[in-house]
Protein backbone atom coordinates (compact mmCIF):
# COMPACT_ATOMS: atom_id res chain seq x y z
CA UNK A 1 0.00 0.00 0.00
CA UNK A 2 1.32 3.26 -1.03
CA UNK A 3 0.96 6.72 0.80
CA UNK A 4 1.96 9.92 -0.96
CA UNK A 5 2.73 13.10 -0.13
CA UNK A 6 2.65 16.47 -1.84
CA UNK A 7 5.31 18.87 0.24
CA UNK A 8 8.41 20.41 -0.04
CA UNK A 9 11.84 19.39 -0.70
CA UNK A 10 14.92 19.92 1.46
CA UNK A 11 15.49 22.58 -2.43
CA UNK A 12 13.34 24.95 -0.84
CA UNK A 13 15.57 27.59 1.16
CA UNK A 14 13.93 28.66 4.58
CA UNK A 15 13.32 31.96 5.27
CA UNK A 16 12.66 33.93 8.35
CA UNK A 17 9.51 32.64 10.40
CA UNK A 18 6.23 35.54 9.88
CA UNK A 19 3.69 34.44 11.76
CA UNK A 20 3.15 35.06 15.49
CA UNK A 21 0.79 32.55 16.94
CA UNK A 22 2.38 29.59 14.40
CA UNK A 23 4.48 27.11 16.04
CA UNK A 24 8.27 26.43 15.14
CA UNK A 25 9.56 23.58 13.41
CA UNK A 26 13.32 24.86 13.14
CA UNK A 27 15.93 21.76 11.75
CA UNK A 28 15.34 19.59 15.26
CA UNK A 29 19.06 19.25 15.60
CA UNK A 30 17.99 16.83 17.61
CA UNK A 31 18.03 14.61 14.46
CA UNK A 32 14.34 13.80 15.16
CA UNK A 33 12.44 16.24 13.14
CA UNK A 34 13.86 15.87 9.85
CA UNK A 35 11.52 18.19 6.97
CA UNK A 36 11.38 15.88 4.42
CA UNK A 37 9.08 15.62 1.30
CA UNK A 38 8.17 11.95 1.31
CA UNK A 39 6.51 8.97 2.87
CA UNK A 40 7.44 5.09 2.83
CA UNK A 41 6.30 3.17 0.42
CA UNK A 42 5.79 -0.54 1.22
CA UNK A 43 7.11 -2.94 -0.56
CA UNK A 44 9.89 -2.58 -3.12
CA UNK A 45 11.15 -6.06 -5.22
CA UNK A 46 13.82 -5.79 -7.34
CA UNK A 47 16.14 -3.10 -8.12
CA UNK A 48 15.69 -2.07 -11.88
CA UNK A 49 14.87 -6.23 -12.70
CA UNK A 50 18.83 -6.54 -11.85
CA UNK A 51 19.27 -9.50 -9.15
CA UNK A 52 22.05 -10.48 -7.76
CA UNK A 53 23.66 -13.75 -7.92
CA UNK A 54 26.80 -15.74 -6.73
CA UNK A 55 28.66 -14.39 -9.76
CA UNK A 56 27.33 -11.19 -10.17
CA UNK A 57 24.16 -9.68 -11.61
CA UNK A 58 21.49 -10.82 -14.28
CA UNK A 59 19.27 -8.65 -16.41
CA UNK A 60 16.15 -8.87 -18.25
CA UNK A 61 15.81 -9.21 -21.93
CA UNK A 62 16.58 -4.96 -21.85
CA UNK A 63 20.13 -4.25 -23.67
CA UNK A 64 19.86 -1.32 -21.25
CA UNK A 65 20.05 -3.43 -18.03
CA UNK A 66 22.58 -5.72 -19.72
CA UNK A 67 24.92 -2.77 -19.67
CA UNK A 68 24.22 -1.92 -16.60
CA UNK A 69 24.77 -5.82 -15.13
CA UNK A 70 27.97 -6.00 -17.91
CA UNK A 71 29.76 -2.75 -15.74
CA UNK A 72 28.58 -4.53 -12.44
CA UNK A 73 30.04 -7.69 -13.02
CA UNK A 74 33.21 -6.40 -15.10
CA UNK A 75 34.06 -4.04 -11.68
CA UNK A 76 33.68 -7.15 -9.63
CA UNK A 77 35.98 -9.46 -11.48
CA UNK A 78 38.43 -7.02 -12.62
CA UNK A 79 38.48 -4.33 -9.89
CA UNK A 80 42.16 -4.21 -8.02
CA UNK A 81 40.73 -3.09 -4.54
CA UNK A 82 38.23 -4.15 -2.35
CA UNK A 83 34.72 -3.44 -3.43
CA UNK A 84 31.70 -3.44 -1.55
CA UNK A 85 28.57 -4.71 -2.61
CA UNK A 86 25.81 -2.67 -1.01
CA UNK A 87 28.00 0.80 -1.99
CA UNK A 88 28.19 -0.50 -5.49
CA UNK A 89 24.79 -0.76 -6.05
CA UNK A 90 23.87 1.82 -4.04
CA UNK A 91 25.48 4.07 -6.48
CA UNK A 92 24.06 3.26 -9.46
CA UNK A 93 20.74 4.19 -7.55
CA UNK A 94 22.08 7.28 -6.63
CA UNK A 95 23.65 8.05 -10.10
CA UNK A 96 20.10 6.69 -11.97
CA UNK A 97 18.11 9.41 -9.91
CA UNK A 98 20.54 12.39 -10.66
CA UNK A 99 20.16 11.94 -13.81
CA UNK A 100 16.35 12.85 -13.98
CA UNK A 101 17.34 16.16 -13.46
CA UNK A 102 14.85 16.27 -11.00
CA UNK A 103 15.57 18.36 -7.43
CA UNK A 104 12.74 16.07 -5.65
CA UNK A 105 14.06 12.44 -7.39
CA UNK A 106 17.16 11.47 -5.17
CA UNK A 107 19.12 8.83 -3.27
CA UNK A 108 18.68 8.91 0.60
CA UNK A 109 21.07 5.75 1.57
CA UNK A 110 21.00 3.96 4.49
CA UNK A 111 18.96 5.53 6.92
CA UNK A 112 16.89 5.98 10.08
CA UNK A 113 12.98 5.98 9.14
CA UNK A 114 11.95 6.90 12.23
CA UNK A 115 14.53 9.97 11.86
CA UNK A 116 13.53 10.93 8.41
CA UNK A 117 9.80 11.41 8.34
CA UNK A 118 9.17 12.21 11.98
CA UNK A 119 7.99 15.43 11.42
CA UNK A 120 5.14 13.59 9.15
CA UNK A 121 3.95 11.29 11.68
CA UNK A 122 3.54 13.94 13.91
CA UNK A 123 5.05 11.96 17.26
CA UNK A 124 8.52 10.46 18.42
CA UNK A 125 9.49 8.76 21.83
CA UNK A 126 12.11 11.44 23.14
CA UNK A 127 11.91 14.06 26.31
CA UNK A 128 10.33 16.70 24.06
CA UNK A 129 13.49 19.33 23.71
CA UNK A 130 14.69 20.93 20.13
CA UNK A 131 18.31 22.10 20.55
CA UNK A 132 20.67 23.39 18.38
CA UNK A 133 24.54 24.63 18.79
CA UNK A 134 24.49 28.30 19.59
CA UNK A 135 26.99 30.94 18.34
CA UNK A 136 29.22 29.91 21.30
CA UNK A 137 29.31 26.52 20.28
CA UNK A 138 27.29 25.44 23.34
CA UNK A 139 23.91 22.55 22.76
CA UNK A 140 21.72 25.53 23.63
CA UNK A 141 17.39 24.21 24.21
CA UNK A 142 15.25 26.28 21.72
CA UNK A 143 12.25 24.82 22.05
CA UNK A 144 10.53 22.71 25.15
CA UNK A 145 7.14 21.02 23.64
CA UNK A 146 4.13 21.73 25.81
CA UNK A 147 3.39 19.08 28.03
CA UNK A 148 6.26 16.84 27.54
CA UNK A 149 8.68 15.11 29.92
CA UNK A 150 11.10 17.75 30.06
CA UNK A 151 8.17 20.71 30.10
CA UNK A 152 7.02 18.55 33.26
CA UNK A 153 11.14 18.28 34.73
CA UNK A 154 11.27 21.71 34.45
CA UNK A 155 13.72 22.15 31.52
CA UNK A 156 13.05 25.92 29.87
CA UNK A 157 14.33 27.36 26.53
CA UNK A 158 17.62 29.00 26.78
CA UNK A 159 18.96 26.28 28.76
CA UNK A 160 22.54 24.84 27.93
CA UNK A 161 23.24 21.19 28.15
CA UNK A 162 26.42 20.21 29.41
CA UNK A 163 26.26 16.36 30.35
CA UNK A 164 23.75 14.11 29.34
CA UNK A 165 23.93 10.81 31.60
CA UNK A 166 27.18 11.73 33.15
CA UNK A 167 28.72 12.38 29.26
CA UNK A 168 30.14 16.08 28.52
CA UNK A 169 28.90 16.99 25.49
CA UNK A 170 30.29 20.76 25.93
CA UNK A 171 32.42 20.39 23.01
CA UNK A 172 30.34 18.33 20.82
CA UNK A 173 27.42 18.98 18.25
CA UNK A 174 23.69 18.90 18.91
CA UNK A 175 23.08 15.45 16.57
CA UNK A 176 25.51 14.02 18.48
CA UNK A 177 23.08 14.75 21.61
CA UNK A 178 20.18 13.91 19.83
CA UNK A 179 20.74 10.47 18.62
CA UNK A 180 21.69 9.50 22.04
CA UNK A 181 18.37 10.49 23.53
CA UNK A 182 16.65 8.92 20.33
CA UNK A 183 18.66 5.56 20.68
CA UNK A 184 18.69 5.46 24.85
CA UNK A 185 17.75 1.83 25.62
CA UNK A 186 16.39 3.03 29.12
CA UNK A 187 13.90 5.25 29.45
CA UNK A 188 15.03 7.80 32.31
CA UNK A 189 17.74 10.30 31.28
CA UNK A 190 19.87 12.66 33.58
CA UNK A 191 20.61 16.29 32.34
CA UNK A 192 23.04 18.75 33.90
CA UNK A 193 22.10 22.45 32.35
CA UNK A 194 23.59 25.77 32.82
CA UNK A 195 20.72 28.59 33.45
CA UNK A 196 21.77 31.81 34.23
CA UNK A 197 25.47 30.54 35.52
CA UNK A 198 23.75 28.29 37.90
CA UNK A 199 24.12 24.41 37.49
CA UNK A 200 20.66 22.28 37.36
CA UNK A 201 20.11 18.41 37.33
CA UNK A 202 17.44 17.31 35.67
CA UNK A 203 16.02 13.48 35.66
CA UNK A 204 13.47 13.18 32.66
CA UNK A 205 11.92 9.89 31.25
CA UNK A 206 11.21 9.38 27.98
CA UNK A 207 8.00 9.48 26.01
CA UNK A 208 5.72 9.60 23.33
CA UNK A 209 5.57 13.02 22.08
CA UNK A 210 2.63 15.06 20.10
CA UNK A 211 3.98 17.43 17.97
CA UNK A 212 1.31 19.99 17.66
CA UNK A 213 1.28 21.39 14.12
CA UNK A 214 -1.91 23.58 14.70
CA UNK A 215 -2.57 26.78 16.61
CA UNK A 216 -5.57 28.64 17.05
CA UNK A 217 -7.41 31.66 18.24
CA UNK A 218 -10.05 34.33 17.71
CA UNK A 219 -9.66 37.98 17.11
CA UNK A 220 -12.38 40.26 18.01
CA UNK A 221 -12.58 42.95 15.22
CA UNK A 222 -15.59 45.34 15.20
CA UNK A 223 -18.17 42.88 17.07
CA UNK A 224 -16.70 40.26 14.69
CA UNK A 225 -15.55 37.38 15.83
CA UNK A 226 -12.58 36.37 13.85
CA UNK A 227 -11.24 32.71 13.77
CA UNK A 228 -7.54 32.23 12.72
CA UNK A 229 -5.57 28.51 12.25
CA UNK A 230 -2.21 28.30 11.64
CA UNK A 231 -1.16 24.84 10.21
CA UNK A 232 2.66 24.30 10.40
CA UNK A 233 2.89 21.27 8.40
CA UNK A 234 -0.07 18.50 6.95
CA UNK A 235 1.45 15.43 9.56
CA UNK A 236 -0.11 12.34 10.70
CA UNK A 237 -1.95 14.18 13.94
CA UNK A 238 -2.84 17.78 12.30
CA UNK A 239 -6.20 16.26 10.94
CA UNK A 240 -7.40 15.63 14.00
CA UNK A 241 -5.53 18.83 15.39
CA UNK A 242 -7.26 21.24 12.61
CA UNK A 243 -10.52 19.44 13.09
CA UNK A 244 -10.48 20.02 17.01
CA UNK A 245 -9.68 23.34 16.65
CA UNK A 246 -12.54 24.53 13.74
CA UNK A 247 -15.36 22.92 15.87
CA UNK A 248 -14.06 25.07 18.96
CA UNK A 249 -13.89 28.00 16.76
CA UNK A 250 -17.47 27.23 15.49
CA UNK A 251 -19.02 27.01 18.86
CA UNK A 252 -17.55 30.21 19.74
CA UNK A 253 -19.85 31.20 16.57
CA UNK A 254 -16.92 32.79 14.53
CA UNK A 255 -18.13 35.35 11.13
CA UNK A 256 -15.08 34.43 9.18
CA UNK A 257 -11.93 32.37 9.42
CA UNK A 258 -8.22 32.85 8.39
CA UNK A 259 -6.47 29.93 7.69
CA UNK A 260 -2.36 30.64 7.80
CA UNK A 261 -0.38 28.52 5.57
CA UNK A 262 2.59 30.50 5.71
CA UNK A 263 6.05 28.44 5.84
CA UNK A 264 3.78 25.18 5.49
CA UNK A 265 6.35 22.91 3.50
CA UNK A 266 3.43 20.44 3.17
CA UNK A 267 2.97 16.78 4.08
CA UNK A 268 0.61 14.11 3.81
CA UNK A 269 -1.94 14.90 0.49
CA UNK A 270 -4.37 12.43 2.03
CA UNK A 271 -4.46 14.84 5.36
CA UNK A 272 -4.70 17.92 3.40
CA UNK A 273 -7.78 16.13 1.40
CA UNK A 274 -9.40 15.93 4.84
CA UNK A 275 -8.98 18.92 5.88
CA UNK A 276 -10.16 20.34 2.60
CA UNK A 277 -13.41 18.20 2.82
CA UNK A 278 -14.28 20.15 6.49
CA UNK A 279 -14.95 23.02 4.17
CA UNK A 280 -16.82 21.46 0.93
CA UNK A 281 -19.18 19.30 0.22
CA UNK A 282 -18.82 15.76 -1.76
CA UNK A 283 -19.67 17.55 -5.62
CA UNK A 284 -16.67 19.35 -5.00
CA UNK A 285 -13.22 18.25 -7.25
CA UNK A 286 -10.60 19.54 -4.45
CA UNK A 287 -7.46 18.19 -6.95
CA UNK A 288 -6.61 16.09 -9.61
CA UNK A 289 -3.79 13.53 -10.05
CA UNK A 290 -2.14 13.32 -13.56
CA UNK A 291 -0.25 9.98 -14.25
CA UNK A 292 1.53 9.44 -17.24
CA UNK A 293 -1.42 9.89 -20.10
CA UNK A 294 -4.40 9.85 -17.14
CA UNK A 295 -5.90 12.24 -15.58
CA UNK A 296 -8.31 11.69 -12.18
CA UNK A 297 -10.15 13.97 -10.12
CA UNK A 298 -10.16 13.72 -6.27
CA UNK A 299 -13.86 15.05 -4.87
CA UNK A 300 -14.79 16.16 -1.22
CA UNK A 301 -16.01 13.77 1.05
CA UNK A 302 -17.48 16.50 3.36
CA UNK A 303 -21.14 16.44 3.78
CA UNK A 304 -21.62 20.18 4.05
CA UNK A 305 -19.72 23.96 2.56
CA UNK A 306 -19.31 26.26 4.50
CA UNK A 307 -21.01 29.82 3.84
CA UNK A 308 -18.61 31.97 6.45
CA UNK A 309 -15.80 33.82 4.47
CA UNK A 310 -12.20 32.61 4.49
CA UNK A 311 -8.98 34.01 3.72
CA UNK A 312 -5.91 31.96 3.23
CA UNK A 313 -2.53 33.61 4.44
CA UNK A 314 0.43 32.21 2.17
CA UNK A 315 3.82 33.33 1.79
CA UNK A 316 7.12 32.23 -1.00
CA UNK A 317 7.67 28.86 1.01
CA UNK A 318 3.73 27.57 1.31
CA UNK A 319 3.93 24.57 -1.01
CA UNK A 320 2.48 21.61 -2.09
CA UNK A 321 0.03 20.36 0.14
CA UNK A 322 -0.41 24.28 1.39
CA UNK A 323 -0.85 24.94 -2.29
CA UNK A 324 -3.23 22.28 -2.85
CA UNK A 325 -5.23 23.23 0.17
CA UNK A 326 -5.05 26.75 -0.76
CA UNK A 327 -6.25 26.34 -4.58
CA UNK A 328 -9.25 24.31 -3.73
CA UNK A 329 -10.44 26.55 -1.43
CA UNK A 330 -9.66 29.64 -3.66
CA UNK A 331 -11.66 27.54 -6.46
CA UNK A 332 -14.43 26.36 -5.07
CA UNK A 333 -15.23 27.94 -2.07
CA UNK A 334 -13.89 31.37 -3.04
CA UNK A 335 -11.71 32.33 -0.28
CA UNK A 336 -9.40 34.86 -0.48
CA UNK A 337 -6.02 34.55 -0.74
CA UNK A 338 -3.52 37.02 0.86
CA UNK A 339 -0.51 37.42 0.94
CA UNK A 340 2.69 35.87 -1.34
CA UNK A 341 3.04 34.37 -4.50
CA UNK A 342 3.20 30.94 -2.84
CA UNK A 343 6.76 28.08 -4.13
CA UNK A 344 4.90 26.26 -6.45
CA UNK A 345 5.49 22.79 -6.17
CA UNK A 346 2.97 20.30 -8.17
CA UNK A 347 4.56 16.86 -7.87
CA UNK A 348 3.99 13.93 -5.91
CA UNK A 349 6.81 11.80 -4.41
CA UNK A 350 7.37 8.34 -3.23
CA UNK A 351 9.76 7.24 -1.07
CA UNK A 352 11.21 3.24 -1.45
CA UNK A 353 13.38 0.81 0.27
CA UNK A 354 15.16 -1.74 -1.32
CA UNK A 355 15.88 -4.51 0.16
CA UNK A 356 19.23 -3.82 2.20
CA UNK A 357 17.16 -0.93 3.61
CA UNK A 358 18.57 1.77 1.68
CA UNK A 359 15.95 4.61 0.49
CA UNK A 360 15.27 6.74 -2.37
CA UNK A 361 12.36 8.77 -3.43
CA UNK A 362 11.45 9.53 -6.92
CA UNK A 363 8.59 11.86 -7.94
CA UNK A 364 5.85 9.75 -9.50
CA UNK A 365 2.62 12.26 -9.96
CA UNK A 366 1.67 15.77 -10.84
CA UNK A 367 -1.12 17.32 -9.01
CA UNK A 368 -3.31 19.51 -10.66
CA UNK A 369 -5.83 22.04 -9.17
CA UNK A 370 -9.22 21.58 -8.84
CA UNK A 371 -9.96 23.39 -12.55
CA UNK A 372 -6.75 21.51 -13.84
CA UNK A 373 -4.28 23.74 -13.31
CA UNK A 374 -0.60 23.10 -12.84
CA UNK A 375 1.06 25.53 -10.51
CA UNK A 376 4.92 24.06 -10.80
CA UNK A 377 7.34 26.41 -11.02
CA UNK A 378 4.06 28.93 -11.00
CA UNK A 379 2.47 28.96 -7.51
CA UNK A 380 -0.40 30.85 -6.63
CA UNK A 381 -0.61 34.12 -6.63
CA UNK A 382 -2.61 35.51 -4.22
CA UNK A 383 -5.85 37.77 -4.54
CA UNK A 384 -4.11 40.23 -2.30
CA UNK A 385 -0.51 40.89 -2.27
CA UNK A 386 1.10 41.78 1.14
CA UNK A 387 4.79 42.47 1.49
CA UNK A 388 5.83 41.27 4.91
CA UNK A 389 6.82 44.34 7.41
CA UNK A 390 10.30 44.60 7.35
CA UNK A 391 10.08 45.33 10.94
CA UNK A 392 8.98 42.17 12.07
CA UNK A 393 11.65 40.49 11.08
CA UNK A 394 13.48 42.48 14.08
CA UNK A 395 10.71 41.92 16.21
CA UNK A 396 8.46 39.44 14.98
CA UNK A 397 5.26 40.33 17.06
CA UNK A 398 1.34 40.39 15.91
CA UNK A 399 1.40 43.79 16.09
CA UNK A 400 4.24 43.82 13.39
CA UNK A 401 2.85 40.96 11.04
CA UNK A 402 1.88 43.12 8.17
CA UNK A 403 0.00 39.92 6.72
CA UNK A 404 -2.23 39.44 9.69
CA UNK A 405 -2.95 42.50 9.46
CA UNK A 406 -4.40 43.06 6.42
CA UNK A 407 -5.98 39.63 6.50
CA UNK A 408 -7.97 41.15 9.78
CA UNK A 409 -9.00 44.42 8.18
CA UNK A 410 -9.73 42.54 4.87
CA UNK A 411 -12.31 39.95 7.12
CA UNK A 412 -13.98 42.28 9.06
CA UNK A 413 -15.17 44.28 6.21
CA UNK A 414 -16.76 41.18 4.64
Amino acid sequence: MKREVASKDKEIKKIRKIKPYKPTFSTFDTAVIVVITCVMSLGFGYIIALRTTRGGMTASNSDDLKQIADVYNEIKENYYGDINDEQLVNGAIAGMMQSLGDPYSSYIGNSDSNSLDIKLDGSYTGVGIEVVNNKEGNIEIVRVFENSPASKAGMKPGDIILKLNDVDYTNKVSSELSKKIANYNNKELKFQIKRDNQIYNFNVKRSNIIIKSVDYKIYNEDNKKVGYIAVDVFSKVTYSQFSDALKQLEKENINCLIIDLRNNTGGYLTVAEDMISLFLNKDKVIYQIQKKASIKKYYSNGNDTKKYPIVLLVNETSASASELMTSALQEQLGATVIGKTTFGKGTVQELKKTDTNSEYKITTKKWLTSKGKWINGVGIKPDIEVDQNDQYFNSPTEENDTQLKKALEYVKNK
